[in-house]
């Protein structure tokens, strides 16, 4: 697995794999982060300091939709 990461991070089959997936999976994207809203919402806040500052950088669902077109 180790190697498969290496690969991924650092050749372009792996942005194309990873990064191009996501680009193409908002939808995709959008329900897994639903889910984990779904599965979080009864963790105390102080325990997702980090979640939700990543979640406060990551751009609104419409306009990654917008920016996608998907």
């Amino acid at each position: 697995m180790q190697l498969l990461y290496f690969i991924m991070a650092n050749s372009k089959i792996g942005d194309l794999i990873a990064c191009e997936h996501c680009r193409n999976a908002v939808s995709e994207m959008e329900q897994i982060d639903l889910y984990y809203t779904e599965f979080l919402k009864d963790c105390p806040q102080e325990k997702l300091k980090t979640w939700n500052r990543l979640r406060g950088m990551m751009p609104s669902w419409d306009e990654l939709h917008r920016k996608y077109g998907n």
